[in-house]
């Protein structure tokens, strides 16, 4: 028992650090789709380029205008 608890200790550790780093490269990911989106992109490309739906895109691009108009 002592074993496991140490290495799922060790474990949790690393999945905390790697959900971490997913969420700073999303949030960088983010960032770069709402810059191509403001410059005047093609959407389709854009989520082509970023392996995602057109839907996607359009639901992220939402999430965005709403917080700049919160701000």
């Amino acid at each position: 028992t002592w074993v496991a608890t140490q290495v799922a200790d060790h474990y949790t550790d690393r999945v905390t650090q790697a959900a971490a780093d997913v969420n700073a490269a999303r949030k960088q990911l983010d960032d770069l789709l709402l810059q191509a989106v403001k410059a005047g992109a093609s959407k389709t490309r854009i989520a082509a380029a970023a392996d995602i739906t057109r839907q996607t895109l359009d639901a992220r691009t939402g999430n965005w205008q709403r917080r700049e108009n919160e701000q």
